[in-house]
């Protein structure tokens, strides 16, 4: 093998898993974060009154499906587990500042899809092949991949209540049943 090759093939290979290493900086924080430690996804808070918040939860950025209707199953979970981990704080925070109860007054949920086109993926001197036109890298033909990607987001405005009542939700009882339901929010990713 001539030296000019291996030493692009060595530069490149040191990129790579340079560029990989980059992607694990640090300690991966639990779901259930702060979205200020978190940066890409948790909860935030804010209080509007004495006993009203706007409590939010990011979801982690996720990789879905490229087709439509295949990806419509992952973006309804990830609806679900934002309004939930939202809900879990929301009776987190009640508990916190001594409230029995809290009820719902205002819920907003969305998906953010963004699908990207990567490439060329293929080192210009990659892979090649030989037919008869000569000899061709595969970059030649522009191949490129693309990715699909959703972040689902959940957003409430909750009154907290002193007692629990019919139409509230019992704080304590919501924060155990939504950490048995998703014991996976406390563990580091």
């Amino acid at each position: 093998m001539p030296t000019g090759a291996f030493a692009r093939r060595a530069t490149i290979a040191l990129v790579v898993f340079g560029a990989l290493a980059a992607c694990q900086t640090g300690p991966k924080l639990p779901l259930m974060s702060p979205l200020e430690e978190g940066g890409h996804y948790g909860y935030s808070e804010l209080p509007l009154s004495e006993n009203r918040y706007e409590v939010a939860y990011v979801g982690p950025s996720v990789r879905t499906w490229l087709d439509r209707e295949k990806r419509e199953v992952d973006m309804e979970s990830a609806r679900n587990l934002a309004y939930d981990l939202a809900l879990w704080r929301a009776a987190e925070l009640a508990k916190e500042h001594e409230f029995a109860a809290f009820t719902v007054e205002d819920r907003r949920t969305d998906v953010e899809v963004e699908i990207i086109d990567e490439g060329p993926w293929i080192p210009h001197y990659g892979f090649h092949h030989y037919h008869q036109f000569g000899f061709h890298g595969i970059h030649d033909y522009g191949l490129a991949y693309r990715s699909a990607w959703l972040q689902a987001s959940a957003t409430l405005t909750v009154v907290m209540q002193a007692e629990v009542s019919e139409d509230a939700f019992d704080a304590a009882a919501t924060a155990q049943r939504l950490k048995k339901k998703h014991p996976e929010a406390l563990e580091p990713r």
